[in-house]
């Protein structure tokens, strides 16, 4: 399989598992990084998820400000879409509550 067919694989694996899983809270427990995205009045925009990461594995990040899923793996990218919003509304949740 190829680096560009790896990334694919990955990528629309996570958007499947977004739109399927029946608690986006236990998939939150396993993303490895959150980050808030806010204006310059700290009102909350969206979040960017790390979900996977190392030198063996592709770079896949979730952008919940653009529903996107997105991989990076040497020099290839791949982007795919999701339909969840409930996930942007939990990381909202979680953000308020800081």
């Amino acid at each position: 399989m190829t680096f560009i067919e790896q990334l694919k694989q990955n990528c629309t694996l996570i958007a499947e598992t977004i739109e399927t899983t029946q608690s986006l809270q236990e998939y939150l427990n396993n993303i490895l990084e959150i980050n808030y995205i806010v204006d310059s009045r700290k009102n909350y925009l969206g979040s960017e998820l790390l979900a996977s990461m190392g030198e063996d594995i592709p770079t896949i990040t979730i952008d919940t400000r653009h529903n996107t899923v997105n991989g990076y793996w040497k020099k290839e990218r791949f982007t795919c879409y999701y339909i969840r919003p409930k996930l942007d509304y939990i990381l909202q949740q979680k953000y308020e509550s800081i």
